[in-house]
């Protein structure tokens, strides 16, 4: 920047040119073509804002939004009166106590009514992001009556401009008809788009779609497709669906083996339940590992910890028929007892006939120790 250019600017400045005394106030602040001034800097800032240069007014929000709350609001109101729509939006965000792209944070009593207010207005002078934010208002009922078809409205014109969280909200919208007609295969396409892209949860619920033709014709290869995908990024509920996969056929060849290491990939990720009762499932077949009874149990007992009612149900027939165990049919009643279902009930009377009544008694108060938790199915 020549000194001549810098010398116009100084003379502009004292004219009363607000860009150039914004532009001369940038200058003094970062110390390049001048020495560095941050108290001109600040005056030549003000001065600029005073006549209504809005870059100015945001400059010094974003200045006093810590050191003077109200400094910072006075200036983003200035601008966003006089119709700039970036301070329009940061009011909006404010009001709303939510957090804002534009990287200026005001801490006020949230007040949702100004909120609406600020955002319709942004709304209606803007683009994409603004109708985006504006369908969020809607949707949640923020300052305004809750309102799905508005909502929907206000996202499907945002989308429509490649805003991609209006088009990922709008996934769920058409999945469950969320202000607009239900339409799964508009659903799956655009969670197409993302998955494409790398997506990892749009490639696990498009894989969930197809596995379970949730509004699309089913197709377990185009979700074993998926599954494998996102699997291989860490996703465990993906890796446990592999799992179910290669242990049915479905989609993919038959393959314990590999049903098997998906699953301990699941479990060492803290997959819960079905996982380890899965794995027990193996080991208790010997499809796949070779049949281990013990390591069966290890599994169905963290299983049965969690309460889950099948992995309680194997313990108490496990112990029942001293597999992996020594045979005892007062613990085997009380795992029994303990999943609480009428539809094991034959399994328990089974095993409870065989009993005296001092052990039936013992098993049924042993049974109270076992689970801890609320049994799932």
């Amino acid at each position: 920047m020549d000194d001549e250019y810098i010398e116009q600017l100084k003379r502009e400045a004292e004219m009363g040119d607000s860009n150039a005394q914004f532009h001369l106030s940038l200058i003094y602040s970062l110390g390049t073509d001048l020495p560095c001034d941050k108290e001109k800097s600040l005056e030549l800032m003000t001065l600029a804002a005073e006549r209504n240069h809005t870059c100015a007014m945001k400059t010094l929000a974003r200045k006093y939004q810590y050191e003077s709350p109200e400094l910072a609001m006075h200036w983003l109101t200035k601008a966003a009166d006089i119709g700039n729509v970036e301070a329009q939006s940061i009011l909006a965000t404010i009001y709303a106590n939510t957090s804002s792209i534009h990287f200026i944070y005001v801490e006020v009593p949230k007040d949702e009514k100004k909120a609406f207010m600020w955002a319709d207005r942004a709304a209606r002078n803007g683009g994409s992001s603004e109708w985006y934010f504006m369908g969020c208002m809607y949707a949640n009922g923020i300052g305004v009556a809750q309102d799905d078809r508005e909502a929907f409205n206000w996202i499907k014109m945002a989308a429509d401009q490649g805003h991609e969280g209006a088009m990922k909200d709008l996934i769920p919208m058409y999945k469950f008809g969320y202000g607009v007609q239900q339409d799964c295969r508009e659903a799956a396409r655009l969670l197409m788009h993302f998955a494409e892209q790398g997506d990892a949860k749009s490639q696990y619920q498009l894989g969930v779609m197809n596995y379970k033709g949730d509004g699309i014709p089913r197709d377990y290869r185009e979700a074993a497709k998926w599954f494998i995908k996102v699997a291989g990024q860490g996703n465990t509920k993906a890796q446990y669906q592999l799992g179910v996969m290669y242990a049915s056929g479905d989609g993919v060849p038959r393959d314990f083996k590999a049903a098997v290491k998906w699953y301990r990939k699941a479990a060492r990720q803290g997959r819960p339940v079905r996982v380890w009762t899965n794995l027990g499932n193996h080991y208790y077949n010997g499809d796949g590992v070779p049949q281990d009874y013990k390591e069966a149990l290890k599994w169905y007992r963290k299983a049965a910890k969690c309460g889950f009612v099948p992995a309680l149900h194997q313990l108490g027939l496990m112990y029942a028929n001293g597999e992996g165990v020594p045979k005892d049919n007062v613990t085997a009643c009380a795992w029994l007892i303990a999943t609480g279902s009428h539809l094991l009930k034959a399994d328990r009377y089974l095993v409870a006939a065989r009993l005296t009544p001092e052990e039936l008694a013992k098993a049924q108060e042993l049974s109270r120790t076992l689970v801890k938790v609320p049994r799932r199915k």
